[in-house]
């Protein structure tokens, strides 16, 4: 009976990992929060640290120009005064403005209220007072020199203030926030570690309930592996109970092992029909040869003896013995059966055929063959070009009264070969792959089969009309197979 489907593995996974996101980002929150309020406190006390140094720093400098003012002015030296109004006025707005980031409220710490109140009453005092200082007029009173030491003072007692009394009294408050930060810290130190091992056990108990629950199934689903690639298909199917996307790939090897099997039997079906196909293509083919063989013109035949002995009543017998050789070798080569041959040899040929029908017709034919050697050496399935020059003579030249030439020309284009036949003689009418003419009796549609069963699609056969004053062309295209070698 088959296992019912239990919560998928996308599922668990999700909310594993969903709930687990969910516990660290709470902690992280939290914990954050609070060391986030800890370092804001933080650096809250140490910019008033900053801020009292700051305003220590400026109100010594607006001493030393007061100073320095009171001084230009008793010696009476107007540019020097001047410059120093203008940098006290300067300097009393900057040490206000700072004295300000002093305050703090009474329910922080009552005696830092006081103090940066005190503050600003003495700046307030000493820029009406200054104020006075600026006004004076040459020769200095006594009055005025007492308002000047009473000023030094002040700001003596303001330095007092910001440097002793206030920073004693920040430093006092800050020890106790200190304290408690330190144990703050400590807490938090040991709730993040308490936390994260709890994450830890967590994480490592729920990896321990998946791996107990994938384990079984997914061993036995190795196993079957196995047994499938050792060719035992004889194995009992997989049933065992699984969440749902481990069950699925139960099934689906259970379908696979039976796939398997129809595979198998299709397959060696398929090879014994593929042999048989192999072996029937095999003697069609030495068939088409054989009949190719039965198809030379006995016309040709007959004509080339006649020349022979024509030539041996009338010339020396170099010239039959020539002729009576060439014939033999053209004769051996069509009677013999190749599977194929070198492209060198199947031009031989040509030009030994070519050179009887030049024993023939004479003057009235000319011939050219071309073939870079390199190529030379490919294999070709026999009787390839012969045909197509035999037509080019019979139904191109023989119909002319002056004859004309035949041209053979062989080259290589990337990764093939052209072979193009050409004539100058009457010219092809319609098209021969289409419809052939039963007086030919080397058929061309012949070798266009043999040439497509031997090279496969990739070979292109084309036959056309040079010019309308006649003429015919047959561009044979061929890849670049395999060549023997020529060592």
């Amino acid at each position: 009976m088959k296992a019912k489907k239990g919560i998928g593995i996308r599922n668990l996974l999700f909310a594993y990992s969903f709930g687990l996101l969910f516990i660290v980002l709470l902690v992280v929150m939290i914990l954050f929060s609070s060391l986030f309020q800890m370092v804001d406190e933080m650096q809250d006390r140490v910019q008033q640290y900053i801020n009292l140094s700051q305003f220590s720093t400026l109100l010594e400098t607006a001493k030393q120009n007061y100073e320095s003012l009171f001084s230009a002015i008793a010696k009476g030296d107007d540019t020097q005064a001047f410059r120093l109004k203008n940098q006290a006025q300067l300097l009393q707005v900057k040490t206000n403005y700072k004295a300000q980031e002093l305050k703090v409220s009474y329910d922080e710490s009552p005696e830092k209220y006081y103090y940066s109140n005190a503050i600003s009453n003495g700046l307030e005092y000493l820029e009406a007072n200054q104020l006075k200082i600026m006004d004076i007029s040459l020769p200095v009173s006594q009055e005025d020199y007492a308002t000047y030491y009473w000023n030094i003072k002040v700001y003596d007692y303001l330095l007092d203030y910001s440097a002793n009394l206030y920073l004693k009294e920040a430093v006092s408050n800050d020890v106790d926030v200190l304290a408690r930060n330190i144990a703050k810290s400590a807490t938090l130190r040991s709730l993040t570690f308490m936390a994260f091992a709890g994450i830890i056990l967590l994480s490592v108990a729920i990896v321990i309930v998946f791996t107990r629950r994938f384990v079984a199934p997914v061993n036995k689903m190795a196993q079957t592996a196995r047994d499938i690639a050792n060719g035992n298909l004889d194995a009992s199917d997989l049933d065992m109970w699984a969440p749902s996307e481990i069950e699925s790939l139960q099934n689906s090897m259970n379908l696979m092992k039976e796939s398997l099997l129809n595979s198998i039997t299709l397959e060696r079906e398929l090879h014994a029909k593929e042999v048989e196909h192999l072996r029937i293509t095999r003697e069609l083919e030495k068939a088409r040869y054989l009949s190719l063989q039965a198809q030379i013109n006995p016309h040709f035949l007959f004509n080339a003896l006649n020349i022979i002995s024509h030539t041996a009543l009338f010339e020396q017998a170099d010239q039959t013995v020539r002729l009576t050789n060439t014939l033999a070798g053209f004769l051996r080569y069509t009677l013999e059966f190749h599977d194929e041959v070198e492209l060198g040899k199947e031009l031989d040929f040509v030009s030994s055929y070519l050179l009887i029908q030049k024993a023939r017709f004479g003057e009235r034919l000319c011939y050219e063959i071309t073939c870079p050697g390199e190529l030379k050496s490919m294999l070709v399935p026999p009787l390839l070009i012969q045909p197509f020059v035999e037509n080019a003579i019979n139904h191109g030249l023989e119909p002319k009264e002056n004859g004309g030439k035949v041209t053979i020309e062989v080259a290589k284009e990337r990764n093939s070969v052209t072979i193009k036949v050409m004539d100058d003689g009457v010219g092809i009418i319609g098209n021969p792959l289409k419809s052939e003419s039963k007086s030919s009796r080397v058929g061309i549609k012949n070798v266009h089969e043999r040439v497509k069963l031997y090279f496969g699609s990739k070979a292109n056969l084309k036959i056309e009309r040079v010019s309308e004053q006649g003429g015919t062309a047959v561009i044979l295209s061929i890849p670049l197979k395999k060549q023997r070698s020529i060592l």
